[in-house]
């Protein structure tokens, strides 16, 4: 007796003792199935495995965005521990730039309301 008739289970040995006992084509047909059954399970558990691995991927660029986000407000805080300024909106900006325009425009209406010089 082999070495791997040795560590066969009894199981294996009766389903295999069985199958030699099938017809030709009830051979044909288990292979057929066993194999597709088999190639079935490998892709499911391929599957698994992926997902697990993407969830983890997903994790751990999820906890590296927020240590990001947690450095970038700490970097936004000055050296007495406020919050440095920043220009929020663009409303307060559009604004100013309204202002100085307006001004640009009287400035110019301004000079050429005078008259010609002869």
């Amino acid at each position: 007796m082999s070495e791997q008739e040795k560590q066969r289970s009894k199981e294996y040995s009766r389903v295999r003792d069985t199958f030699d006992k099938l017809s030709l084509d009830e051979q044909a047909s288990f292979l057929v199935e066993a194999v597709f059954s088999t190639v079935t399970r490998g892709i499911e558990r391929a599957s698994e495995t992926m997902t697990e691995e993407l969830n983890t991927l997903f994790e751990q660029a999820q906890r590296g965005a927020e240590k990001g986000k947690a450095k970038s407000e700490q970097g936004a805080q000055s050296k007495d521990g406020t919050k440095s300024k920043k220009t929020k909106s663009s409303s307060t900006g559009k604004a100013k730039t309204g202002k100085r325009k307006a001004s640009s425009r009287k400035k110019a209406a301004g000079k050429s309301k005078k008259p010609p010089s002869s």
